[in-house]
């Protein structure tokens, strides 16, 4: 009769969890990545065509920022970019744009980055014309002040 020979545990169950454990640190630097990614995306700042004013709401950390974009044209031309905090004075960014055929440039572009390091992202709004001007709304103290 043959013998019978028993072999140790394979160790299944460490295996797994060594797996599982992987899939979960890749789908978390997944979300860091594509969540940085989608904070310094800029989305762009368009004129309603046939408007005086468009009017763009957006926030910096607790504060609201209103983006007031007066257009002195009709389908391209000069544009104000009134910027204002919690409703205070405005902040005037002349920019340009042109929606004709090709073109296609809108009036600016809004995007979050951390400017200051406080550990809140902070609001930049950038011109579309070159070369481009971005003011930064802080989180802290809402001022507004111009980026190098």
């Amino acid at each position: 009769m043959a013998q019978r020979v028993t072999r140790p545990s394979t160790g299944r169950w460490p295996k797994t969890r060594r797996r599982i454990g992987l899939l979960a640190l890749g789908g978390l630097g997944l979300v860091v990545v594509l969540g940085g990614a989608a904070l310094a995306y800029p989305r762009r700042l368009d004129v309603a065509l046939g408007q005086p004013e468009t009017v763009v709401d957006l926030q910096a950390g607790a504060r609201a920022v209103t983006v007031r974009l007066v257009p002195t044209g009709n389908d391209n031309g000069v544009v104000d970019l009134l910027i204002s905090v919690d409703g205070g004075a405005p902040t005037r960014l002349e920019s340009v744009y042109d929606y004709d055929l090709f073109s296609d440039q809108p009036a600016g572009y809004w995007s979050y980055r951390w400017v200051d390091f406080d550990g809140w992202p902070d609001l930049v709004i950038s011109t579309s014309d070159q070369p481009a001007r971005s003011v930064v709304v802080g989180t802290r103290d809402g001022q507004v002040s111009g980026l190098p």
